[in-house]
């Protein structure tokens, strides 16, 4: 399946983990997808809403990359996401409360 690039996937990174900013148009599921090092591609969550937050820990050389796939009432693929990286060099490896306000 191309990638759409009227579905955008926008990645903030967050002292609790990564947030993911996307649209779903009508009719449509979104289901996000991460990978870390080029491995394989995990399912975080089906039918999922904007904004999602990614809490779980990663370590600081994990280089995660996301995707949205998208899926229609019958469960079919009709579009995905353009592929986004984010480094999260400086954050710490899991939540840090000392870092929340």
């Amino acid at each position: 399946m191309p990638t759409s690039p009227s579905f955008r996937l926008h990645l903030h990174l967050l002292p609790v983990g990564r947030r993911l900013d996307f649209s779903v148009r009508a009719g449509l599921f979104a289901d996000i997808y991460r990978r870390c090092n080029q491995g394989n591609w995990q399912c975080l969550a089906y039918n999922a809403h904007s904004p999602f937050v990614d809490h779980a820990p990663l370590a600081p050389d994990a280089l995660p990359e996301y995707r949205i796939r998208y899926r229609n009432a019958l469960g079919q693929l009709t579009a995905t996401s353009p592929i986004q990286q984010v480094h999260p060099v400086g954050l710490p490896a899991g939540p840090s409360w000392i870092s929340l306000r």
